[in-house]
């Protein structure tokens, strides 16, 4: 296929496909100008039983290039845009309704004649067409910023479509109103009124044609700036089959420079019938054992001259369906050349690809492993030469196929894995093998009796798992003792956290070690301990000090059937007896209890005091007191003979030094009045006298 050839379905299929995906979601009218005149037309313009030559432009570089209008209300779905502005005026919205460019370049003569007038911007592209077929035909539209305010007025923007050549007089318009011989222009075809800014109709002005023109500006269009156009016209001229025409598109203002026009050429729509190129056409590639004969046949259309070249060295076969020996293995490339000898059309090529199949196959493959314990993976590729099919087989009962294969295996074991290449042509095989020895994980674990309690703690700890051949335990309980066994007892003495360990060693493993810790909270065990004394009056209540070490919560048991949970309790007891008072220290679960006698007697009731003392300083008999049993509360006063308190005293410890007022008292009888609560409540009074000697 010639190079051009690939470079128009480039342009053809891909480019729009390309401007469909980046540029339709704007739903306008597209237009560029980065392809030159030579590509537009070549690319673009060309239809079938078409081909130009000698392209040409002239014209302002900005006046020409291609437009997409699959998403506009053109009516073409894309192709060229000629004007005499910029072609990046034309899209939509229709929001200006006096859109134009002024390029400052000359008009054209063939023009001004269609006109009427001397026309200016011109954009003219020119070129030399040979036609296979005897007619050609352009679908277009011609718009224009002069509608629908200037229609029938002093400006006649107009398009032309000129032809020359072989059987055609002089340069002939082709671009007429259908039926006619009327070109395309403001006053000939429009919206068949008089334009509202016209002052004086152009004499020469044509309303009839309305129904070829679409009206954009009311309502404003949306995805195309000139305020109208035409309906999509089609140019047709009568030619002679390979003969060379020269062909000239060109627009231009008439009038003025003012406002804008456009002529949208659709793409590949510039075609002439009854083309004739030859098709060479061969069906799919052949495949043999060498040496073998195959038949070609040939699909060609619209030929009657073949050139086979087989691409083994052999001579040149002009037959239609040839048949050929491949007598040696390899890949050849088979050549058709297809043509007409009676036409102006061109020939075409076609290939199919031929293979001659040795037989010979070699297995081999390429592995990438992943993983060495608890599973191994492999990603496999075939490197197998001669071979056409693919299949795996893994051992475990797994297979595959493929040039590429991979496979997991999760089981401790051993395995071969095969790759077996085929030969389809020759039905040869050949298998390639790999050993895979997957070896178990060793896991340590420790399975113990519980994890925590009080001290001193007794537990066991096992491994749980089933030992083999092997293998080996160390134990280190974190208490100072070790062990080999699998289960052991373990003492921990004092409170504290501690993490014993296993070590399991295997050397037929595939890790060889593995570790596991195990923590034991041992927790403080509370010591329970109280004092109180040993025999205590059954009047008094009893004081209990908590001697206790650890302990954070109590529960004390009186003996007598009451209890207490304070820390510090007193407690009265109603008779007397030995009592066995416990009392229990908790901390979190654990827990000590400590148990003692108590002795609780009857204290009698009895007040006394003496009937003399001798305050003298030698340290015998020199202060007066007051004894009592059982008494809560004391009061004793002593009086002189005339009745004088001499001293007075709510302590049941005080005692009287035999002054008064800071002196010596003076030799004689006191009188004494004693009032005492005692401690079950009763009250009680006791008068005497107390004789004071020196």
């Amino acid at each position: 296929m010639p190079i051009y050839s690939f470079m128009k379905l480039f342009l053809r299929t891909l480019l729009p496909l390309l401007v469909f995906l980046s540029l339709r979601c704007s739903a306008q009218l597209i237009v560029n100008n980065t392809l030159s005149p030579q590509q537009l037309v070549q690319t673009i313009l060309m239809g079938q039983g078409t081909t130009a030559s000698n392209i040409t432009y002239t014209g302002d570089s900005t006046a020409i290039g291609w437009f997409d209008g699959y998403f506009s209300n053109i009516g073409l779905v894309g192709g060229i845009l000629l004007c005499t502005g910029n072609i990046s005026s034309a899209p939509g919205p229709n929001n200006s309704g006096n859109e134009g460019t002024q390029n400052l370049t000359p008009g054209d003569t063939l023009l001004s004649q269609l006109s009427g007038f001397a026309t200016h911007d011109a954009a003219v592209l020119e070129f030399d067409l040979q036609p296979q077929g005897d007619t050609i035909r352009l679908r277009f539209v011609f718009a224009s910023e002069e509608y629908n305010e200037y229609a029938c007025g002093t400006v006649n923007d107009v398009f032309g479509f000129f032809i020359s050549g072989p059987g055609i007089v002089g340069e002939q318009n082709i671009a007429l109103i259908p039926g006619t011989n009327i070109p395309v222009s403001i006053n000939t075809l429009n919206n068949g009124s008089i334009g509202s800014s016209v002052g004086s109709p152009d004499p020469n002005c044509i309303l009839s044609y309305s129904g070829y023109f679409v009206d954009n500006d009311n309502p404003p269009g949306t995805t195309v700036q000139y305020d109208g156009f035409t309906t999509v016209l089609t140019a047709m001229a009568v030619v002679s089959p390979c003969q060379t025409y020269h062909l000239k598109f060109a627009i231009a203002d008439g009038g003025d420079d003012v406002y804008d026009s456009g002529v949208f050429l659709e793409t590949e729509s510039f075609t002439s019938n009854n083309y004739v190129n030859s098709v060479a056409s061969l069906p799919s590639g052949s495949t043999g054992c060498a040496p073998f004969t195959t038949v070609f046949q040939n699909n060609s259309t619209g030929s009657n001259s073949f050139r086979w070249n087989f691409g083994d060295g052999s001579p040149v076969d002009s037959s239609a369906n040839p048949s050929h020996t491949f007598v040696n293995p390899g890949t050849y490339a088979v050549q058709l050349i297809a043509m007409d000898t009676g036409s102006c059309g061109s020939p075409d090529t076609a290939y199919i690809n031929v293979y001659a199949d040795s037989g010979l196959v070699s297995a081999s493959f390429n592995s990438v492993q992943f993983g060495q314990c608890d599973s191994i993976h492999f990603d496999n590729s075939s490197s197998s030469r001669g071979a056409h099919l693919f299949s795996w087989n893994y051992g475990d009962g797994t297979t595959g196929s493929g040039i590429f294969s991979s496979h997991t295996y999760v089981n401790p074991g051993n395995y071969t894995m095969a790759h077996i290449a085929t030969d389809t042509v020759c039905h040869t095989t050949d298998t390639a093998f790999r050993d895979v020895t997957l070896l178990p994980r060793i896991h340590a674990a420790i399975q113990a009796s519980s994890d925590e309690g009080c001290e001193p703690l007794d537990l066991t700890m096992c491994y749980p798992d089933s030992i083999r051949t092997g293998m080996h335990l160390y134990w280190d309980f974190a208490n100072g003792e070790f062990s080999g066994l699998v289960c052991d007892s373990v003492h921990y003495s004092s409170a504290g956290n501690y993490r014993a360990r296993l070590i399991v060693t295997d050397s037929l493993s595939c890790n060889f070690a593995d570790t596991a810790w195990f923590d034991v909270n041992v927790k403080i065990t509370p010591e329970a301990e109280f004092e109180v004394a040993d025999k205590v009056n059954i009047i008094y209540p009893v004081l209990f000090e908590n001697t206790s070490v650890n302990g954070s919560l109590f529960e004390w048991s009186f003996g007598d059937g009451d209890s207490s949970s304070q820390v510090y309790p007193i407690h009265t007891y109603l008779d007397t007896g030995y009592y066995k008072v416990c009392l229990t220290a908790f901390r979190d679960e654990c827990l000590d209890t400590t148990c003692h006698d108590v002795a609780i007697f009857q204290v009698p009731k009895n007040i006394w005091f003496p009937a003399a003392f001798t305050p003298n300083g030698d340290g015998r008999n020199d202060f007066f007191a007051v004894e009592a049993m059982g008494v809560a509360s004391l009061k004793v006063r002593i009086l002189n003979r005339w009745g004088e308190l001499v001293f007075e005293s709510t302590d049941g410890n005080a005692t009287w030094d035999g002054t008064w007022k800071g002196t010596p008292a003076i030799i004689g009888v006191y009188a004494i009045a004693v009032e005492a609560v005692f401690l079950d409540g009763e009250e009680s009074k006791k008068y005497g006298s107390i004789t004071l000697y020196r």
